[in-house]
């Protein structure tokens, strides 16, 4: 579901809109209360109307769950694509790491056992 706010700007001379989505199962009523509670962008003044819509081509703004508020789709893109790219980045990190194992030793146990930190326990007896 898409909820448009619309409200006046500024200067008062133009409207401005922008565009929210929510699940299929909320209504306006909840929709606009929980607009209200994040405190999403102009949603609590008295001039803006909430009305829901079919379809939107310009920005609409989603709940990010990482930031807990609502942010627009080119925003979660680009973060999208930066996590992408540091997964991409430590996959080819591990593989050179693995690649450089797998020269000496046959599988990563046995690098793993070879290089564990030995763990020797003194006893120390008193005579007397």
């Amino acid at each position: 579901m898409l909820v448009q706010l619309t409200f006046p700007s500024k200067t008062g001379k133009t409207i401005q809109r922008a565009v929210y989505e929510f699940s299929e199962y909320r209504d306006l009523k909840t929709a606009v209360a929980t607009l209200k509670a994040t405190k999403a962008r102009k949603a609590h003044k008295s001039t803006t109307t909430f009305k829901v819509i079919e379809s939107h081509l310009g920005p609409i703004y989603r709940w990010d769950s990482h930031s807990n508020k609502f942010i627009n789709e080119q925003k979660q893109t680009v973060r999208g694509y930066v996590e992408m790219k540091k997964a991409e980045y430590r996959q080819r990190k591990d593989n050179q790491i693995n690649a450089k194992i797998g020269e000496f030793f046959d599988t990563i146990e046995e690098f793993i056992v070879l290089h564990k930190p030995m763990c020797q326990s003194v006893k120390v007896s008193t005579i007397g």
